[in-house]
């Protein structure tokens, strides 16, 4: 038995994502089913060590999904630009995934250390909870959860929007680099809103784009509006810019801050929650004003805005 915390917590990190990595590779079901093996993997590892260990097992699962599962297979070199964008979502999906888990039991009072995971496939979890009645719980993700709502007698207790504005999808981009070429962030600030615009739209060209983005999150254009839905989206620069500029965002990043110092997530021998600093578009800092970490910044939005993003 892993009496010590750290110890088994360890041993979670990385041999749950090992794990996952040799089923994944006996499915021969290529990267799509690797990459629902690899998040249960992630699951698994929150519930038996915590939030640390789910993040560094989130880590190690995009490693390992890079290396077996993306071309060129193994090397870390992705050749194609969708493949790294489809990387990049599965690493924010996984850890925010192992957050939610761990956000949803300290809220009901619960410790990780007093759940027992079963590990299933992405295609068998739905069938597999709804068929075992002595199964009390299922943490799963979208289109999964609605498939497993239908269900007469199953409730769902928890889900993100229970705990709004904590977890933002952010793209972020380190202060040097936005510097030394502004250009960058403009490209990325434009096509985000260039996509945005097609997708609050109705017709042929909105439904092209957004079953172009289902069929990479594995389901159907229906499902993936049904998620939409459920999903507070920055659909225009203006609507960024106010809550970027609003006082909720201070709120929610002060409580984010703080229950990433209780779970170590600002490193083992952290003093305080103030050891990492947080600045806002109007000049205020929370935290450590010499160590700013992370700067929420709306500058290029408002270019955005103004229509005087630079087209080249």
């Amino acid at each position: 038995m892993l009496r010590s915390p750290w110890v088994r917590g360890a041993v979670a990190a990385a041999g749950a994502p090992a794990a996952a990595t040799l089923i994944a590779l006996s499915f021969h079901g290529g990267d799509a089913s690797a990459v629902s093996i690899y998040i249960l993997a992630v699951v698994a590892a929150t519930a038996i060590g915590g939030l640390w260990t789910g993040l560094a097992s989130a880590i190690l699962s995009f490693l390992g999904l890079n290396f077996f599962f993306t071309p060129p297979q193994h090397t870390f070199r992705v050749s194609k630009g969708e493949d790294l964008v489809a990387l990049i979502v599965f690493l924010i999906v996984a850890v925010i995934v192992g957050t939610l888990l761990a956000r949803a039991l300290e809220m009901h009072g619960l410790k990780e250390s007093e759940l027992k995971v079963v590990n299933t496939s992405d295609s068998d979890i739905g069938p597999a909870f709804i068929a075992d009645k002595s199964q009390k719980a299922v943490v799963t993700w979208n289109p999964m959860v609605m498939t497993i709502e239908q269900t007469p007698g199953v409730s769902k207790i928890f889900d993100s929007s229970k705990i709004p504005g904590e977890i933002l999808d952010l793209l972020v981009v380190n202060t040097n680099v936005l510097n030394q070429d502004p250009r960058f962030a403009e490209a990325l600030v434009g096509a985000w809103y260039e996509v945005m615009g097609v997708m609050s739209q109705r017709g042929p060209e909105a439904d092209k784009a957004m079953t172009a983005m289902a069929k990479r999150s594995n389901a159907s254009l229906n499902e993936y509006k049904a998620q939409l839905r459920t999903t507070a989206m920055f659909w225009t620069p203006e609507a960024a810019i106010d809550y970027t500029r609003g006082t909720e965002i201070k709120e929610k990043m002060d409580f984010v801050r703080n229950f990433c110092f209780k779970h170590g997530l600002l490193g083992e021998n952290a003093p305080s929650v103030d050891i990492v600093g947080i600045s806002y578009p109007d000049g205020t800092i929370q935290g450590d004003s010499r160590n700013v970490k992370l700067r929420f910044d709306t500058r290029v939005m408002e270019k955005a805005k103004a229509g005087q993003l630079r087209q080249n």
